[in-house]
């Protein structure tokens, strides 16, 4: 294939839902819905790599729905991710930076394995890459067998993990309603959830709904709310503090969720009324003296990336 389409949804193409697909297969449990949040990710191009994630101001070309020469994308793909100057001058060489970092990393690495190796290792693989649902109902027969041995190895990019890294919903919800395991390990120790929790409420919902599970970890520990905080999901740090994930998991760093918080808040300058992601973790009992490697509690993160008063006197339990 010379040249290949990084389709994270095509606006326009009418989007089919996986209930058009499967009709009668599909259980009373299938969305509603479906149709305006396929569109909505279709128009948004919603990706692990979020265009729309402020911690992440290195905006791939892969997710924006254009046409590449392959080597032109993997050329994109190669290019270091950058935070912005106030992360890195402010928090330099705290375990915060660095799990927003890895994060950052990771997505980066994920996106190069999809386009060099896993995304056109089969015909499911690739149909999952390019969101054609009808492709995808073709590859897998709407055979819950196939599908479930599609997704028999672990530490790889399975179909389930291509589909929520590239955003397309009816995707996932297709895979799901044909019993893809939602908490599957794959690259990194990344599950689905930790994918969609970058990225796409709708995703995460769907996978909650399946059964995934929120206090998956990844190798360095990180929780999908790890992974909402560091990409500013609120509604799905919301969703997932709703799912009973755990809101002072710490990472192999001692970094919690409320740190990442604390430090989004403070960089960009809220008080404590707008620091919605704060105010979520704290109301759900997140432990605000939790204290990372380096024995930096989310307040000392504040202080250091020049929070409001409000902010880090909340942090300190003064407030």
């Amino acid at each position: 294939m010379d040249r290949r389409r990084f389709a994270w949804g095509d606006a326009a193409k009418p989007q089919r839902t996986a209930s058009e697909v499967l009709g009668p297969q599909l259980d009373d449990s299938r969305r509603s819905d479906a149709d305006s949040t396929a569109a909505t990710a279709a128009r948004s191009g919603s990706s692990f790599w979020s265009a729309n994630s402020r911690a992440s101001t290195a905006n791939s070309q892969i997710c924006s729905g254009k046409t590449f020469v392959q080597s032109d994308a993997h050329k994109d793909l190669d290019r270091e991710s950058v935070l912005p100057e106030q992360w890195e001058s402010r928090l330099a060489n705290t375990m915060t930076l660095r799990t927003v970092q890895n994060t950052m990393r990771h997505a980066h690495q994920l996106l190069q394995l999809l386009t060099k190796r896993f995304g056109s290792s089969s015909q499911l693989h690739l149909s999952c890459w390019e969101g054609a649902l009808e492709k995808v109902a073709a590859a897998t027969g709407g055979s819950k067998a196939t599908v479930q041995k599609s997704h028999s190895r672990q530490r790889e990019l399975a179909p389930l993990h291509i589909s929520a890294l590239c955003g397309h919903v009816n995707v996932v919800e297709y895979l799901l309603q044909l019993n893809a395991p939602p908490d599957l390990a794959g690259v990194y120790n990344y599950r689905a959830l930790h994918i969609a929790a970058s990225s796409s409420v709708q995703i995460s919902q769907l996978l909650l709904n399946a059964h995934a599970s929120p206090t998956v970890l990844t190798d360095e520990a990180d929780t999908p709310l790890h992974l909402a905080c560091c990409y500013q999901q609120l509604q799905t740090v919301e969703l997932l503090l709703q799912a009973t994930a755990d809101p002072s998991a710490a990472n192999n760093f001692g970094v919690t969720p409320l740190h990442i918080a604390a430090a989004t808040a403070a960089l960009e300058g809220c008080d404590v009324r707008k620091a919605k992601a704060v105010l979520l973790l704290v109301s759900r009992g997140s432990d605000l003296f939790a204290r990372d490697r380096q024995g930096k509690t989310p307040a000392a993160i504040a202080r250091l990336a020049g929070g409001q008063p409000s902010l880090t006197s909340l942090l300190q339990a003064i407030a």
